[in-house]
């Protein structure tokens, strides 16, 4: 990383510090009795990679939920559930995400018909790819009171067919209706799946990490972790911005890192003003060509992100 040394063949590393970048010769000067010599064999090493946007708690959370990325049908991913479904204990979800409608024939959104064939005991919700839809059974709509005649939340949508019914499908604003039922998970579980993707992080070379958008109880636990040096890889996190809450975020304070070398600091905020474009979400000036009743989902108002 100097340009007057663009490339080097040693490096020598103590505790947690790079001590010197060089030739051979210049680095054999720190090898003393109890020095551990690596040979890359000709191979490169590369400085640590930083993923500027990342959500590892939810990658955590996703390696323990049905991973939905490039099924090829609804009928596909309904016989994911059922597998998955067959290994839970009473009264746990079957949660998952990845799928895309754009995958398969015809493109149109799911509906619960095929998720109740196959699980009608216990609630199914099922992200989209984006992030910005879900996909539940009748058992879920259920417990969190959805009916024909739900009114759409503010900066959401519940899919319905042409005869006005709830299709299973909800966007944005409208998934909360759902998942703010689910069983909320403890520390000891937000521990696992955060040290979980953590080491897959640093298994594939990241060294730190953007944490684009965590709530107050996963903020405590990473907090835990960095302060008993358990995090294997740095991350500067971002607030998730609630903007119900717009008014309390002035009492969050911002954490400092003057030298970089903290492994878990919060400076920043996230905040949504519209959806998604492949949930039909995204706010356009123009309707869409496949939805012509719709421009997409406003967030948050101008003023609230003003305020925020």
């Amino acid at each position: 990383m100097d340009a007057a040394k663009p490339s080097a063949s040693a490096i020598a590393i103590g505790g947690r510090r790079v001590l010197a970048v060089g030739d051979d010769q210049q680095i054999r000067a720190f090898i003393g009795d109890k020095t551990r010599v690596v040979s890359l064999d000709g191979r490169s090493l590369t400085p640590g990679l930083s993923d500027a946007h990342c959500h590892l708690y939810g990658l955590g959370s996703s390696l323990e939920a049905l991973d939905l990325r490039d099924i090829a049908s609804p009928q596909a991913a309904a016989d994911l559930v059922k597998t998955a479904a067959a290994s839970l204990q009473e009264g746990e979800w079957v949660t998952g995400r990845g799928w895309d409608q754009n995958l398969w024939a015809g493109q149109a959104f799911p509906t619960h018909a095929p998720l109740d064939a196959v699980v009608a005991d216990r609630p199914v919700a099922l992200r989209r790819v984006d992030g910005h839809a879900l996909w539940a059974n009748s058992a879920a709509l259920a417990l969190a009171g959805i009916d024909d005649k739900t009114p759409n939340p503010e900066g959401g949508k519940i899919v319905r067919d042409e005869a006005g019914k709830a299709t299973g499908v909800l966007i944005d604003s409208a998934m909360d209706l759902v998942e703010s039922k689910e069983p909320q998970a403890t520390s000891q579980m937000i521990q696992r799946r955060i040290l979980r993707a953590a080491n897959l992080a640093a298994s594939v070379g990241l060294t730190s990490v953007h944490e684009m958008g965590i709530s107050d109880d996963v903020i405590e636990v990473y907090r835990a972790l960095a302060f008993e040096g358990r995090l294997p890889v740095r991350v500067y996190a971002l607030l998730a911005g609630d903007m119900d809450k717009v008014a309390t975020l002035d009492k969050k304070i911002a954490e400092t890192d003057r030298d970089g070398s903290q492994f878990f600091v919060l400076r920043s905020i996230k905040l949504f003003a519209d959806g998604a474009l492949g949930s039909r979400g995204a706010a356009m000036l123009e309707p869409y060509a496949d939805d012509p009743e719709n421009k997409g989902l406003w967030l948050a108002s101008a003023e609230d992100l003003k305020k925020a």
